[in-house]
């Protein structure tokens, strides 16, 4: 019975076809709850043999994990041939060992035990990290390779790296004199991350990126967002989008997170020259190309910026590797140093034109479209847009800074001049929003508010 059943299963795959062996497990169920509801958005209808067709993908990747995170162990220092190997024991004593991982519960509290927020409270990137108030913050096992950060609260989570492709995330309260908490072990590998967190949750995917209060791994077209205390939560990208790399933005009290344009390998031909020309024209503001939004994670809502990805790729990237003549794979890619350029920051990037932040009045967006001529403020839950600040021949960046009551201050670089609006929230709600009935955006009052007099 067993042989004619394996059998049936062979023969439908043989001809192109993907059916359920049994009935979806709750996980599978609730990947197509999500699928159906960002179709739905979209006006579109899938078929079953859609929806099977997606299953089956995200199953094939899963296996391919698992037999990458059985490799690995085994061929980790000290692991038994035939037994589960452990991880790395994590300084603050708690292993990720599933058999010695804690609750949910237990890490909350000890994340609520964190000391409060110190009174001075000013944040500074860095190339291998952050300072907080004028002090390098630094880890004794490694370097810190990427980290976030939420200006009200003081929480940062940042991740460390301890060397052979192992990583640990952990987050403490900024500026306050606490041990930092280990609430998860990366592993990276050409295949992507895995994650293991110090609640015995396993995720693995494409991408890691880190948020102030937890993480996100990411597939093709699909995401997962660790809270440490709260557990896990996923959810499916739209058509035609990929999660990116760097949030800078407050995922987990905004509900947003920041997605991109699937964008292929190196084009080629007068197509790929053709596009070259289009990212010039959307670098310098002469047409619109949208390849970043963000992105609802419960709502699915999609809000669209006028910004090109041309200008990421310029970066000091290093450990890099030939794929092919035309493109090369770098490792560290994905980490702080893509960010910068020979001079200091690479201001094109989009970590530096995009930003969001929750605050009293609703969740609001601070981004620098149309070229680099333009800084936007947007209140994500009505869809209002106004523009700030505006510059014919560019904008060299900005800085939109938090305090303890949530409001934001925003400061421009205009030329040889810097420019601020104190309170981007009553600015938002005090200008007329963009209008646009032709595609074109009516010219704002910005020119003559730039100094962020209101």
């Amino acid at each position: 019975m067993k042989s004619m059943r394996l059998f049936a299963v062979i023969a439908m795959i043989a001809i192109g076809r993907v059916a359920f062996a049994e009935p979806p497990s709750p996980e599978d169920e609730a990947l197509l709850t999500q699928l159906r509801q960002m179709a739905k958005q979209q006006g579109m209808q899938l078929t079953q043999d859609q929806e099977q067709r997606f299953l089956e993908q995200q199953h094939a990747l899963r296996d391919r994990v698992k037999i990458l995170g059985l490799g690995l162990m085994m061929g980790m220092p000290g692991a038994r041939q035939g037994s589960s190997a452990a991880l790395p024991q994590q300084p603050d004593g708690h292993s990720t060992d599933r058999q010695r991982s804690e609750s949910e519960e237990t890490l909350a509290e000890r994340i609520a035990r964190l000391p409060s927020r110190p009174a001075e409270f000013v944040v500074a990137d860095r190339k291998d990290g952050f300072s907080i108030n004028g002090r390098a913050f630094v880890d004794p096992e490694g370097v810190i390779k990427n980290y976030a950060v939420q200006p009200v609260t003081g929480m940062v989570t940042y991740l460390v790296d301890v060397g052979k492709g192992v990583f640990f995330v952990r987050t403490t309260r900024a500026g306050a004199d606490a041990e930092p908490i280990t609430v998860a072990t990366a592993t990276r590998s050409d295949s992507g991350w895995q994650v293991e967190t110090a609640t015995g949750k396993r995720i693995s995917g494409q991408k890691l990126t880190l948020l102030a209060a937890g993480l996100l791994v990411a597939r093709n077209n699909s995401a997962f967002l660790y809270v440490p205390g709260k557990g896990l939560r996923n959810t499916v990208v739209p058509e035609g989008y990929v999660v990116a790399h760097f949030q800078r933005g407050d995922v987990g009290d905004t509900g947003f997170m920041l997605v991109e344009r699937d964008k292929k390998d190196v084009k080629q031909g007068v197509g790929g020259l053709f596009d070259s020309f289009k990212s010039l024209g959307a670098t310098i503001g002469l047409n619109k190309q949208e390849d970043y939004a963000l992105f609802g994670f419960s709502s699915g809502k999609l809000i669209p910026m006028n910004i090109s990805e041309s200008d990421k790729t310029v970066g000091e990237y290093s450990n890099c590797r030939k794929r092919n003549a035309l493109v090369n794979d770098c490792a560290n890619m994905d980490f702080r140093e893509s960010l910068y350029s020979n001079t200091g920051r690479n201001v094109g990037h989009y970590y530096w034109r995009i930003n969001w932040f929750a605050t009293q009045s609703g969740p609001i967006l601070i981004a620098q479209e149309n070229g680099l001529k333009d800084i936007t403020f947007t209140d994500l839950a009505s869809g209002k847009k106004v523009t700030a600040f505006s510059r014919g021949l560019g904008i060299n960046g900005y800085d939109a800074l938090q305090n303890a009551e949530g409001k934001v201050k925003v400061t421009a670089r205009l030329g040889f001049s810097t420019e601020t609006i104190e309170d981007a929230q009553g600015f938002l709600a005090s200008t007329p929003e963009i209008r646009s009935p032709g595609g074109d955006e009516v010219p704002s009052q910005t020119e003559a508010v730039g100094s962020g007099k209101q």
